[in-house]
């Protein structure tokens, strides 16, 4: 339990580090764009690919860790309309297509396990992890285009997203958010 508080623990830092060194709009202006210059539907898919990919190099949660930040600091000024309003799908994403490692045995997750304990080759497990990863993307990316905009945001409105505070005050404080 230790080891996954200390790592979402290191992606909070590196969010809360992109925000107060501003590269909140390089990331917008600059290394973002090549996700959110594309349509909509284009962009959610790379998003979901890079986050499967990178599950299938390093851990989960390090997967996570490493990319949601980036996600999280993507809408910004100048950027699509759909990217302000549809963050939240975005981050969706990274959360749930970073569960998405089937391919290497990486430490408690279920490749581990058939490798080790049952002892399947890990030629076979890329063999058929490779699939699975790929069809548990495209439906990722099929339901957060069509399906989850209908169950979260039905009135097209956007999520709103509530600073609760500012780089070098010692408190802060914020008012609670308005009721629906």
């Amino acid at each position: 339990m230790t080891n996954f508080s200390s790592q979402y623990g290191g992606a909070v830092a590196l969010n809360t580090a992109i925000k107060v060194t501003g590269l909140t709009k390089a990331v917008t202006t600059d290394y973002g764009t090549f996700i959110t210059n594309k349509s909509w539907n284009s962009s959610i898919f790379i998003v979901c690919l890079i986050s499967v990919l990178l599950a299938n190099i390093m851990t989960g949660i390090a997967a996570c860790c490493t990319f949601l930040p980036f996600v999280l600091n993507m809408a910004g000024e100048g950027v699509s309309e759909a990217w302000q309003k549809r963050l939240y799908l975005g981050t969706l994403g990274v959360g749930i297509g970073t569960s998405f490692g089937f391919v290497s045995p990486f430490y408690f997750t279920p490749a581990y396990f058939c490798h080790h304990t049952g002892k399947v080759p890990q030629k076979k497990m890329v063999k058929y992890g490779i699939g699975s990863a790929i069809i548990c993307m495209i439906i990722l990316w099929l339901a957060l285009c069509f399906y989850a905009p209908i169950i979260f945001d039905p009135d097209y409105k956007g999520i709103p997203v509530y600073q609760i505070g500012t780089a070098g005050t010692a408190e802060t404080t914020t008012a609670a958010p308005p009721p629906p």
